[in-house]
């Protein structure tokens, strides 16, 4: 096995992307990565794969201080030359997040190597969707585009489901990722007579698929059906333009949400985590 850098995004995918596309939705978040900074001519900390016989085993991308790992591991050894690599060239490595397998097997190589372990911080599903199965009945209230009107609204929003998915949120951050997204035209709501009552966004696009994200009720509009009736018709609207499928990530803990992502459609396909180094 070798293990070969790249020096940009577009490097990557001349040498990985069919390989990669051969599990597209279970590579989704790694394509949507790669596809996104070779897009925006972005360069990352450390970006390599390592290869068996001239055959991908395994895709890393290291930013800010997080590696992301592809799926479609065919051999942990890959892992072993992953990790030496990555100690070898001094990479400031705080954690990862991956298939759980591969994260768990890197936080026994890491620990071996320099003595430093890793925790498993937020254990993730990811599901797939292919054909959607409308809630019945559908709640009240309809899906629309999200307004630049409602840019306030949105960031508030958008810090509470990250302070509920991920313990913390950068304000700053939210509003200029949600600037963009309005731009795009990357986020939606429910609306009821007038008002917005759920939020949920499209992203990372692929060859055949799309992400759903930031799926967020506030506490006063909860248990009422507009989250499932936003994804169903979102994910639809999407196979719809031309997708074959979707794919999101839920916390494996929040038994609500992943009742709510079955019912009208998506199916478990890998489970991820995410690790830490200690400090």
């Amino acid at each position: 096995m070798e293990v070969v850098t790249f020096a940009d995004a577009q490097s990557c995918l001349d040498r990985c992307q069919p390989w990669l596309e051969a599990r597209e939705a279970e590579n989704s978040l790694m394509l949507g990565f790669l596809l996104r900074m070779a897009q925006r001519s972005l360069t990352p900390a450390w970006l390599g794969c390592v290869l068996d016989a001239g055959v991908p085993q395994v895709v890393a991308l290291l930013s800010r201080g997080e590696v992301l790992l592809s799926d479609s591991l065919t051999s942990m050894a890959a892992l072993d030359e992953l990790a030496a690599a990555l100690i070898a060239g001094g990479c400031a490595v705080e954690g990862w997040i991956g298939p759980r397998a591969a994260g768990v097997r890197l936080g026994e190589l890491w620990q071996a190597a320099t003595g430093c372990a890793a925790s498993e911080q937020m254990p993730e599903l990811l599901y797939r969707l292919d054909t959607v199965a409308l809630p019945e009945p559908l709640p009240s209230g309809t899906l629309r585009l999200a307004h630049t009107a409602e840019t306030e609204l949105l960031v508030d929003w958008v810090c509470a489901f990250e302070a509920e998915a991920l313990g913390q949120s950068n304000p700053d951050e939210v509003r200029t990722m949600v600037d963009l997204r309005l731009r795009n035209g990357d986020l939606f709501v429910w609306e009821v007579d007038g008002v917005a009552v759920a939020l949920a966004g499209v992203t990372r696009p692929t060859r055949h698929g799309i992400c759903i994200n930031s799926v967020y009720t506030p506490p006063a509009w909860r248990r009422r059906g507009y989250a499932s009736a936003l994804v169903a018709q979102l994910s639809q609207r999407q196979l719809d333009s031309g997708y074959q499928f979707c794919t999101l990530f839920t916390n494996e803990r929040n038994a609500t949400s992943n009742a709510i992502y079955t019912a009208i459609g998506y199916r478990r396909i890998a489970v991820w985590s995410k690790y830490r180094l200690a400090a």
